[in-house]
């Protein structure tokens, strides 16, 4: 199976000799062995034409390596219940893009007009299914060029496992991850080509910044680059992660900068017309981004937390590209008041919390060490909030605890029998560890479908709180505040939060972020 009906111009040739490639069957097998180097580097060394078919299953199998079980329900049931559209149908009317995707990350390559209606959908059902996603805009080039590879549902579920992979980053999701990609590559650029960077800001003129010129970073790979050096960026991205496009990104920088001497543009449309005219091979340019020395993850990993940190603080400030959306509020200002969360425990739990609620000022409502130990005080304090946060730290020095997606009021309500409710709650519900380990719990219903056992989110009544139920309780809390429990539970498979299951209270916490 060749390139899709949808892709033009599927004969073309990137017009370079490729290397001896390895084959797809021995990327698997060193893959599957664990020698994971070696099938980066067979990756890397791949050279396969933009028409090869070798991509067929190639993609599907890296990204395969990245799922997490996402899947919110079938594809086409999914596709019934926003379009209409049966299996398989082309759509008749022209599909737009969704909003959390940017009209300039409308970047559909060779695909031909019925290929940039099911990109299209894709992205829609993508953005249906995942209602975290505020601001994604390498959903659509992406999507588009799994589309010349693989069937439509095949493509929908390889994005899908690229969107919730947890042990790489390749897509940002909110409009900050974006903003802040730029300043990250500017500061790789800085640190590890620091003649380049040099270069670049000797050839700005008065009236840019070296700042602005990499907003555009991404562009210059997404929407500039030749569909030829495209999808061997994308070979190595799938393997790699989003490290290779910031080695891309300073490998094209590093060339444009010997090329360009002398510019009547300004930079930004001097390296996007580099870009699309760029001399180099694909081999070529690809050599150039793997010839960064020490560019490790964690150094990345260390320089985006930096950053992030210091745009939520203002420290950096947000480019005038932002203004459109609401900038993700100051949790930073946690910790002033918490005995519970530091900064670096701070970071890592606000990128669980859902987008729209990063855009919402945290503040903290309740705390046994000011407001008391005592379960009607919790309840006055926090029931009018939706959602909350609670954060506990046991006095053997655990810290853990759950995002609450509904206010503890609903506990009240009646059902139709007269009766109160036993559980309440929504699927955003999540248990969480931040000491000694940093993890989360989501609901298992994100999976598929699921019994009620496996529903049981929230529980309150005036003995005890608890959150997620089924042949054990998440965490329980007794009606003094004092002591608790933690188990394994079927709502969210977790493992129990606290050594030995039982705690006892040093301090509790609520943080809210709006009223119901």
């Amino acid at each position: 199976m060749g390139l899709q009906p949808w892709v033009t111009g599927g004969q073309g040739s990137s017009g370079f000799r490729p290397k001896k490639r390895r084959k797809y069957d021995e990327i698997k097998t060193l893959v599957s062995s664990g020698k994971v180097n070696e099938a980066k580097g067979a990756v890397r060394d791949g050279d396969w034409d933009w028409s090869d078919e070798v991509r067929t299953r190639l993609w599907p199998f890296l990204t395969a390596l990245h799922e997490t079980k996402h899947t919110s329900g079938d594809y086409w049931d999914l596709v019934k219940d926003i379009f209409g559209h049966n299996r398989n149908q082309i759509p008749d009317n022209k599909v737009l893009l969704p909003g959390p995707c940017p009209p300039e990350s409308a970047v559909y390559y060779k695909l031909d007009e019925s290929g940039v209606s099911l990109c299209n959908r894709i992205c829609s059902v993508l953005i249906y299914s995942y209602p975290d996603i505020t601001y994604c805009p390498w959903l659509c080039p992406i999507t588009a060029l799994f589309l010349h590879y693989m069937e439509e549902e095949k493509a929908y579920a390889s994005v899908g496992n690229l969107l919730k992979a947890t042990n790489k980053v390749f897509l940002t999701q909110a409009r900050l991850q974006a903003d802040a990609s730029g300043m990250v590559a500017l500061a790789l650029t800085k640190k590890f080509s620091k003649s380049t960077y040099s270069s670049l800001v000797r050839l700005l003129k008065e009236d840019e910044s070296v700042e602005a010129l990499f907003d555009s970073w991404s562009l210059w790979i997404f929407r500039d680059l030749p569909i030829h050096h495209m999808v061997r960026v994308m070979d190595c991205f799938l393997m790699e992660g989003v490290k290779v496009l910031y080695r891309v990104a300073i490998g094209i920088l590093y060339h444009f900068t010997k090329m360009e001497t002398f510019l009547e543009a300004s930079v930004a449309t001097a390296v996007s017309e580099h870009v699309r005219s760029l001399e180099l091979s694909p081999a070529r340019l690809m050599k150039k981004a793997f010839a960064i020395r020490n560019f490790r993850s964690a150094e990345i990993k260390s320089v985006t937390v930096k950053t992030t940190f210091d745009m939520k603080s203002n420290k950096i400030p947000r480019s005038g590209s932002s203004d459109s959306l609401p900038a993700s509020k100051g949790p930073l200002d946690i910790p002033n008041s918490s005995r519970t969360i530091t900064v670096k425990e701070l970071l890592g739990l606000w990128q669980w919390l859902p987008a729209r609620i990063t855009m919402q000022e945290p503040m903290l409502v309740y705390t046994t060490d000011e407001d008391g130990c005592s379960l009607s005080t919790f309840y006055h304090k926090v029931e009018a909030y939706e959602p909350t946060l609670l954060v506990l730290k046991a006095t053997s020095g655990e810290v853990f605890g759950a995002y609450s997606s509904t206010a503890w009021i609903v506990r009240n309500k009646k059902d139709e029998r007269g009766e109160r409710q036993r559980y309440f709650g929504t699927g955003e519900t999540f248990l969480f560890s931040l000491q000694p380990l940093m993890t989360r719990y989501p609901w298992v219903g994100i999976k598929g479908r699921v019994p009620h056992a496996a529903e049981l989110f929230m529980h309150g009544d005036n003995n005890m709180i608890s959150i997620g139920g089924g042949e054990g309780t998440g965490i329980q809390i007794d009606g003094d505040l004092r002591y608790g429990k933690s188990e394994r539970c079927l709502t969210f498979e977790n493992e129990p939060l606290v050594s030995g299951g039982d705690f006892e209270v040093s301090v509790l916490e609520v943080f809210a972020f709006a009223m119901v």
